[in-house]
């Protein structure tokens, strides 16, 4: 019995250490014999997660992905405001820091509409009604008195996104007027533009646009813009559309600002006819049709607050 247990004894220690290499070789064989490769397979997989992240994101802006990869990063692609030279940051900042402007800058294809002496109950509607078909904001300079008779349609202007002006309260010829005068002229005209709509304006177009170095002087120093014009399609003369349209074809380039009326008297029923065609020649010839204080890149608004609720 004694030898039996020794043997058996024996023979168990044998079989647990067997068991033990085994287990040990086992072990061994599943890590790696050397971790370079390991470091460099985790390090792939991450550069690979970070280049698919980069490559949706691409992918989720409109970009498309990479025909292959590439070890260096590539330069941003500038976003089109970004896209302006010395020179024409230079034009634009002069013509900002001017009082009076009769055009925008030339080196983009932008233009503006602008209407004077409204707003009525005849023309300005048809004329509103156009802008809105055809997607078209514009500039309204309107008389003060006809701000009173008709704040509905100030209302409606405003509502149709188009830029309100200051074209004095009944379109007297500033420069014949006393500087109270004309004070009273523009400030009771922003007073009601203001109690209609709740803004107050910036640009100033005088009657006629008649004007001296007095007056611009005196309506700088009050932060207003004298908006003048480079078009005159001479509506108000009672000019043909076939007319209209030959003068604006002939006149108008890059900046350029448009004068043209929506209250005063039936010739302006040319003013209606040629809209429509006026819009679709510009936008046939690449203009994108602008507000004059986007064209110029000035507020259109003085800024108050908590001035409506007072």
């Amino acid at each position: 019995m004694t030898g039996f247990k020794r043997v058996a004894g024996v023979t168990g220690a044998m079989l647990a250490m067997v068991l033990f290499v085994s287990a040990c070789a086992k072990k061994e064989s599943s890590l790696p014999k050397d971790r370079g490769p390991s470091e460099v397979s985790r390090k792939s997989s991450q550069e690979a997660g970070q280049m698919a992240e980069e490559s949706w994101q691409n992918q989720a802006k409109g970009f498309p992905p990479p025909e292959h990869q590439v070890s260096e990063a590539q330069p941003a692609v500038a976003k089109p405001e970004e896209a302006m030279t010395k020179d024409q940051m230079a034009e634009l900042d002069r013509i900002k820091e001017k009082t009076m402007v009769f055009k925008g800058p030339k080196f983009k294809k932008q233009i503006a509409l602008t209407f004077d002496d409204g707003p009525d109950r005849e023309f300005t509607p048809q004329i509103l009604k156009i802008l809105k078909q055809k997607q078209v904001p514009a500039t309204f300079f309107v008389v003060g008195n006809m701000v009173k008779k008709y704040p509905d349609m100030l209302r409606e202007i405003d509502r149709d996104g188009h830029t309100i002006g200051n074209h004095s309260f009944n379109h007297p010829q500033l420069t014949k007027l006393k500087h109270p005068e004309t004070d009273r002229q523009i400030g009771q005209t922003n007073q009601l533009i203001y109690q209609t709509i709740h803004k107050s304006p910036l640009l100033l177009r005088p009657p006629y646009g008649a004007i001296n170095d007095q007056l611009e002087q005196h309506f700088g120093q009050k932060n207003f813009k004298i908006i003048q014009w480079s078009v005159d399609t001479r509506d108000w003369a009672g000019q043909s559309p076939e007319q209209i349209m030959a003068t604006v074809k002939r006149e108008a380039d890059p900046g350029g600002i448009i004068l043209q009326h929506c209250a005063g008297g039936k010739q302006l029923q040319s003013t209606v006819q040629v809209l429509p065609g006026l819009i679709d020649y510009f936008r046939g010839q690449g203009y994108e049709f602008v507000t004059v204080d986007k064209l110029l890149n000035i507020p259109a608004y003085e800024e108050y607050t908590n001035k409506v609720s007072q």
